[in-house]
């Protein structure tokens, strides 16, 4: 059994080898305590493994402990909820972003569309893809 994470090499891999429900426990143990970047690289893993609940979790500690969430940790986010199929948790992540003032870009938008279209929400996805251009967002 490994101790607790000292860097960001060591937490991602004891992120990974979690259980979800178990990051935040994770995250609590360790030495190493991350920034936005890190926080963001940990949510990439995760989406890449396709563990939105781990994904969730990490978020939901960044938050817990006061870490700003910027358009890369929610693009990141939404990705990994639309990877696994969540529409409606990429579209909750998407309506939070937008709350908190944090300002989507051409990646945030791709993402909830993608979430929708893979969800089959087919208005939902229209419906970004034009407040997107209303907006003004390009790549």
């Amino acid at each position: 059994k490994l101790g607790p994470a000292k860097d960001l090499e060591s937490l991602t891999m004891a992120v990974q080898s979690a259980r979800p429900h178990e990051v935040a426990a994770v995250l609590k143990a360790a030495t190493f305590k991350p920034g936005a970047p890190a926080y963001t690289t940990l949510i990439k893993m995760c989406g890449r493994n396709s563990h939105w609940e781990k994904a969730w979790e990490v978020f939901e500690c960044m938050r817990a402990l006061g870490v700003d969430a910027n358009t890369i940790t929610f693009s990141a986010l939404i990705n990994a909820c639309g990877k696994c199929r969540q529409w409606q948790k990429a579209l909750e992540v998407f309506a939070l972003m937008k709350d908190k003032g944090v300002e989507a870009n051409i990646f945030t938008y791709s993402a909830v569309i993608s979430a929708c279209a893979k969800g089959k929400q087919w208005d939902r996805a229209l419906q970004t893809f034009e407040e997107m251009e209303a907006n003004g967002v390009q790549d």
